[in-house]
């Protein structure tokens, strides 16, 4: 079996520390009024960007390969980290006091309940990244929840970056050809972190646990910005609201089970999201977080940006924040090949922010520059391609397209829940500077009803996730306050814990089975199998594979295939049914599969369990007859045809 257990080396921890203290460096020179919590949270974010786009500017301009782009990128950051400290006199002063602010700060007892949902969160993000993303167990690498149908594409980036001679072609891994219009970045850095010495699961591990973790401070910046002050109580629940935020599924939930299921058979089979043919909002640790490494890893990165974006709002008139604004430009324009709908809801929310501050023109005028600069080239690679790209389209309709008006509003209804009554009071609460900072987050829900800036409807639960990022602070003040006035206190406190269960409710229901869930993702014979390609192929060799949905050859071995996981693709907005056709014809033999292979300049065929099990029919003479050499054993067969 593939070694998944390796300790990381001084490499990888050097390119993490490295990025960090750059990161750290640059948000402790912006002189925010931010607690050193939310500045740490900050300088995470930036360390993480500079982390992801270094080694891949690298490879860009010299061609390198993932380990040659890491290393270099290494030496740069810790360079560029080493001479800041040694140039700034006022950065290394500004290191001490936010040591001691934040070991205050963490001691203090006001906050504690922001403390405490950390500590308790944290130990469920690992152990979440821990069970989903190659676990070694038995009958082979597991993998867990909603990640399981999601891995196939981040492993397959992160293989085919990872054994590639160089900076491979930048075509979607799991289809020969097609346009990789799927934002890569988090994935390539996967496989960076791998070329140092991790493991590529202690990759995706690493790489996502820590952005993650950063959500935390960050969350807790916003809701003191817009709130107008710290209130660490309040931030506590404004993450169990975020993280668990969903709608009424568990009604339909409750209702599969008064009709006979036990609760466990039915928590393991559904997570009150996919309910068909209902497609519900329901929680964003497992569904979002864990599952979509590129909302991991993007969303934030554009926290961070609101955060600095917020703060230019909020200042006097006579203050140019310009630091600010370059700083946010910097991170927006880095967002299209990170996370598509991240940029585009900065790119909105920026515009409404400098409108509400336009007497910081110039600077916002900067703010504009950067972002074009670094997102201009991103965006023309992306739509410049054979086959149409991403861009808005409409959604008709609450996660899917609805059949008709009333199937929408009843999925509008019971996929936004207690939050159709609970955001408007809260809002309404809201003192103005609040409303201003929030209301174009808000907006987001009525615009992700309408449009989708994917083939997939449902992709615009990334839309409504920030929609719940505004929502959860406000309704999390809403209800401490509602619960702490004198009168009839005890009553209040009641109502107010019931409006928590009523929003979290389907979101614990949909976190329950991520935990309890479990599935195999690769065998031991499909690593072996993948191992067998990769010692005897090139990797830019085109191999042709049974298309299946986990496909050992695209997922380990970096090597390029015909197709595979093709309901994954059809959500990507490709259509490979022909594909999957030619693969058929390809494997029954005669002259229909010489052309084929002549066409694709298929190179290699792999004939294993899955091909067996997948295709009607394979003709094994007719391979032996073309290859030049037959390799493997077990009865898992590699036919080199060159």
């Amino acid at each position: 079996m593939v070694r998944l257990a390796r300790s990381y080396t001084m490499l990888a921890l050097l390119f993490y520390l490295a990025s960090t203290a750059a990161g750290t460096a640059l948000a402790l020179a912006l002189r925010l009024p931010l607690g050193p919590w939310t500045r740490l949270g900050l300088g995470v974010v930036l360390g993480q960007l500079l982390m992801a786009w270094t080694p891949l500017l690298w490879a860009l301009a010299l061609d390198l390969d993932a380990r040659s782009a890491g290393l270099v990128a290494t030496a740069t950051l810790a360079a560029a980290a080493a001479l800041a400290a040694l140039a700034s006199k006022s950065l290394r002063a500004a290191l001490n006091p936010l040591v001691r602010e934040l070991q205050s700060g963490l001691a203090a007892t006001r906050n504690r309940p922001a403390l405490m949902a950390s500590v308790l969160l944290l130990p469920l993000f690992a152990w979440l990244h821990h069970s989903h993303y190659l676990r070694p167990g038995p009958g082979g690498l597991h993998s867990a929840g909603v990640t399981w149908g999601d891995l196939p594409i981040h492993l397959g980036l992160a293989s085919r970056f990872l054994h590639a001679d160089g900076l491979p072609r930048l075509e979607h891994p799991l289809f020969l050809g097609g346009a990789l219009h799927y934002p890569f970045v988090a994935d390539y850095q996967a496989a960076v972190l791998s070329s140092l010495g991790l493991s590529l699961r202690w990759a995706f591990i690493g790489g996502g646990l820590v952005p993650l973790a950063s959500m935390l401070p960050l969350m807790h910046g916003l809701t003191t910005l817009w709130l107008g002050r710290s209130r660490p109580a309040v931030t506590a629940l404004a993450l169990l609201l975020f993280f668990c935020a969903g709608g009424l599924g568990f009604l339909l939930f409750a209702m599969h089970l008064a009709d006979g299921k036990s609760f466990l058979e039915l928590l393991a089979t559904t997570n009150a999201t996919y309910i068909d043919p209902h497609v519900l909002k329901s929680g964003h640790l497992g569904n979002l977080f864990i599952a979509a490494r590129t909302a991991a890893y993007g969303m934030p990165m554009a926290v961070g940006a609101l955060l600095l974006l917020g703060h230019v709002v909020a200042a006097p008139k006579h203050q140019a924040p310009v630091a600010a604004l370059a700083i946010g430009g910097l991170i927006v324009g880095a967002l299209p090949l990170i996370h598509g709908h991240s940029f585009a809801v900065l790119c909105g929310a920026g515009v409404c922010y400098a409108f509400l501050s336009r007497h910081h023109l110039r600077a916002w005028a900067l703010h504009g520059l950067v972002l074009a600069t670094l997102a201009t080239p991103q965006l023309l690679w992306l739509f410049a391609t054979e086959t149409s790209g991403p861009g808005p389209s409409w959604a008709g309709g609450f996660l899917r397209p609805a059949p008709n008006e009333s199937e929408w509003l009843f999925d509008l209804v019971m996929g936004v829940g207690a939050w159709l009554a609970l955001v408007p009071l809260a809002f309404a609460a809201l003192a103005p500077s609040g409303r201003r900072l929030t209301l174009p987050l808000l907006l987001l829900l009525p615009i992700a009803n309408l449009i989708t800036l994917t083939p997939t409807v449902y992709d615009n639960v990334k839309l409504l996730a920030f929609f719940d990022v505004a929502a959860a602070p406000l309704v999390a003040a809403l209800l401490f306050d509602f619960a702490r006035r004198p009168a009839a206190r005890l009553a209040r406190s009641l109502v107010a814990v019931l409006a928590v269960m009523l929003a979290t409710a389907s979101g614990v229901l949909a976190l329950g089975f991520e935990l309890i869930n479990d599935s195999v993702l690769l065998k031991p014979r499909d690593i072996e199998l993948a191992e067998l390609v990769k010692a005897k192929t090139r990797p830019d060799q085109i191999i042709a594979t049974a298309a299946s949905y986990h496909d050992p050859v695209a997922l380990l071995s970096g090597r390029r295939v015909l197709a595979c996981t093709l309901p994954m693709l059809a959500t990507h907005g490709i259509d490979a049914r022909q594909r999957a056709l030619e693969v058929m014809t390809l494997y029954r033999g005669g002259p229909a599969s010489r052309r084929i292979i002549e066409h694709h300049r298929v190179t290699a065929i792999v004939v294993g369990d899955r091909e067996r099990s997948d295709l009607p029919q394979i003709d094994e003479a007719f391979l032996g007859s073309i290859a030049r050499s037959v390799h493997g054993r077990n009865g898992q067969r590699l036919y080199l045809l060159e």
